[in-house]
C-alpha cells in the first residue's frame, strides 16, 4: 500500500499538515454528537457495559458462549436484566457502550414488529434497568437519540469523554475508527478487518496509539488490546463492569483473549 493512501480507501488526510494524532482524532470526533457523561456524585458507582444485543436472535449463533448459556433470546434478555439489577444500584451511573438493543423481534408473529411496537418494548425494558443510564451508540442502535432519551436514557450520543485516574478516557463503541485513523496517520498498512473483528497487520503499532479508550463491538475477541479495553458483556461474566475494574484491565497483557479461548486455541 502506498503510504499516501488511507487504509480504508482514498488519500490519507493526515500525511500533510496534521501536526499531531490528537488533532487528527479531534477532527474525527468533532462531527459526532457527544454524550455528556457526568462526574459521579460522592458515594455512587460508575459501571460500563456493551453489546447486549437484546432481542437479537442471531446473536446466539454469532457468540457461541451465549448459545451455550441461553436457549432463546428471551432467556438471554431476562438473564441480562437480572444480572444488571443485581450489580447496578438504583442511584449508580451506568454507561451502555453501544449495541444495546436490536430494533425488532426477527419477525416473530407473537410480537408487535411495527416501529411503535418496537419502541414500546425498548422503553419498557429500559425502565426496568437500575441506574442513571447513558448510551454511547453502536452500529446496531437504530432508534433516534430523541427516542432513547424518551425511553429513559439521561444522555445519548456517538462518543463520550470521562475523567478517570487524573486523565481523560474516551468512550466509543467500536475501536476500528480510531485504529484505522492511526494507521492512516502513521502511513502503515494495517487496518481493522470488520469481518473477523481482528487486525490484518502491524499489531505492534496499536500499542503506540496515544490515549485510553473504553469500547465494545468486539464481543469475546479480546478484553484489552493496546490502549483499548473492551467493556462488553462477553468478557465480563455477562454483567456490567465497575469503572475501576475496567481501568485495572490496562495492567493485563495487551491482547488477552476472552475466558476459555486460550484453551480452545491450544487444543
Amino acid at each position: 500500500m502506498n503510504s499516501s493512501q488511507h487504509p480504508t480507501g482514498g488519500s490519507n488526510p493526515f500525511r500533510n499538515g496534521a501536526p499531531s494524532f490528537e488533532k487528527a482524532l479531534g477532527a474525527f470526533f468533532r462531527p459526532m454528537r457527544k454524550v455528556e457523561l457526568p462526574e459521579p456524585p460522592a458515594g455512587r458507582k460508575v459501571y460500563l457495559s456493551a453489546d447486549h444485543h437484546l432481542f437479537h436472535t442471531n446473536i446466539l449463533k454469532h457468540c457461541p458462549e451465549r448459545g451455550r448459556l441461553f436457549q432463546t433470546v428471551e432467556e438471554m434478555n431476562a438473564s441480562f436484566l437480572d444480572l444488571h439489577n443485581r450489580t447496578v444500584g438504583r442511584d449508580d451511573v451506568v454507561i451502555f457502550v453501544g449495541d444495546y438493543l436490536w430494533k425488532g423481534r426477527g419477525g416473530n408473529p407473537e410480537y408487535d414488529n411495527s416501529p411503535a411496537g418496537r419502541f414500546r418494548e425498548m422503553k419498557s425494558l429500559t425502565g426496568k434497568l437500575n441506574g442513571k443510564k447513558y448510551l454511547v451508540r453502536g452500529n446496531h442502535d437504530k432508534f433516534t437519540d430523541e427516542e432513547y432519551l424518551e425511553a429513559g436514557f439521561a444522555g445519548c450520543g456517538r462518543y463520550g469523554v470521562m475523567s478517570a485516574e487524573g486523565e481523560d478516557v474516551a468512550v466509543i463503541h467500536s475501536p476500528k475508527e480510531v485504529i484505522n485513523l492511526w494507521y492512516g496517520f502513521m502511513g502503515t498498512p494495517g487496518y481493522f478487518n470488520e469481518a473477523h473483528l481482528g487486525y490484518s497487520t502491524c499489531l505492534g503499532d496499536i500499542v503506540t496509539i496515544p490515549g485510553r479508550y473504553l469500547c465494545g463491538h468486539v464481543h469475546q475477541m479480546w478484553r484489552r488490546l493496546g490502549p483499548f479495553v473492551n467493556v462488553g458483556l462477553d468478557v465480563w461474566d455477562m454483567r456490567p463492569v465497575l469503572l475501576e475494574d475496567a481501568l485495572a484491565a490496562y495492567g493485563e497483557p495487551g491482547g488477552i483473549l476472552a475466558k476459555g479461548e486460550e484453551e480452545e486455541e491450544s487444543s
